[in-house]
């Protein structure tokens, strides 16, 4: 019996930005560019591994350009003018509370980035789990394996609602039941052929 339902954040309850090509045209470089510096990178700041001042030092010395003036506040900067929440998604949520299923969120996000949506989604979804506050991140198992935990969830009462298939699968391997969002109706959709009252 389906007792849980698990978002991912970016793609499916918001957006995350356009990060890659923000970071682009501050530095003077293609999104791919910066996409490639930063393949180690990320998963390190998703972590909370390193800060964003270590993260905009190694952008710098990888690239091997002089960073712009303001730097430090513009990945806050960014993040709160383009990123949005999406609302259908959130009044599902709130059905889902109202029919009695346990929310959460598992996202491989930023601080910068956390600070702009958590608050906003917090209020329908109360279990947030943030890679950069767990020190974790997707594919990783055990960040499956919290979630789970913190929602005691048994194998095969959670469904994970993510808009990447390799998370998807890692999320299946830990004992989730994955859906693939690609728009509103279609995860309702599958829910309900899972048994999920969502009306």
């Amino acid at each position: 019996m389906i007792r849980a339902v698990i978002f991912d954040y970016g793609g499916v309850l918001g957006s995350s930005g356009n990060f890659y090509e923000d970071v682009g045209k501050f530095l003077s470089r293609s999104p791919s560019e910066i996409q490639e510096a930063t393949k180690r990178l990320v998963p390190l700041f998703q972590r909370a591994e390193i800060g964003e001042l270590e993260f905009w030092r190694y952008l710098s010395g990888a690239l091997n350009v002089q960073l712009p003036s303001g730097y430090r506040s513009k990945l806050e900067e960014w993040y709160a003018r383009e990123s949005f929440v999406n609302k259908e998604m959130l009044e599902l949520a709130d059905r889902l509370r109202v029919n009695g299923y346990k929310r959460a969120v598992l996202s491989n996000t930023l601080y910068p980035h956390l600070t702009n949506w958590k608050s906003k989604i917090q209020k329908h979804i109360p279990i947030i789990i943030a890679s950069c506050e767990v020190k974790m991140r997707k594919p990783e198992g055990r960040i499956f394996r919290l979630a789970m935990k913190r929602l005691e969830l048994k194998t095969q009462e959670g469904i994970y609602i993510d808009d990447d298939e390799e998370f998807l699968r890692a999320g299946e391997r830990m004992g989730l039941i994955p859906v693939h969002y690609i728009n509103q109706q279609q995860v309702e959709s599958e829910l309900e052929n899972f048994g999920v009252n969502i009306r």
